[in-house]
């Protein structure tokens, strides 16, 4: 009878295992970790856009239902456009245009979150001057 050293072979399931199961799994948790962090920024930017329209007195919604059953804009009103892979604040003009309120473009959700925090920032200190 011959004897077999079981060590050889003993770790072959191993690699297969790591491929199909565990590195796929990593991967994933990685990738659920990126997007729960990129929802973020956004919800904070959407936050600070509802925060800008109450402390400015704006309209909180965009448009309205007129007395003719017709949509109009509400002019004043502070909302986050998001387009080419970032966003930008915009604000509704006569007429129903939107002006860049920054003059940037669309930057990414972190940099528009810190803007917009230094804009309410700034809008109030002004307010509490002037009163």
């Amino acid at each position: 009878m011959i004897y077999r050293d079981p060590t050889p072979n003993s770790h072959r399931w191993l690699v297969p295992l790591l491929a199909a199961i565990i590195l796929p799994a990593f991967a994933a948790l990685f990738l659920l970790s990126q997007f729960l962090n990129d929802l973020r920024p956004t919800r904070q930017c959407a936050v600070g856009a509802l925060r800008l329209n109450k402390l400015a007195g704006t309209p909180e919604v965009p448009c309205k239902r007129g007395d003719n059953g017709e949509l109009e804009w509400q002019e004043g009103h502070y909302h986050i456009s998001y387009a080419y892979g970032g966003a930008c604040l915009h604000q509704i003009t006569a007429g129903g245009g939107v002006c860049d309120i920054f003059h940037c473009g669309h930057v990414s959700k972190r940099d528009l979150y810190n803007r917009i925090s230094a804009f309410i920032d700034g809008y109030q200190a002004a307010k509490d001057d002037a009163s």
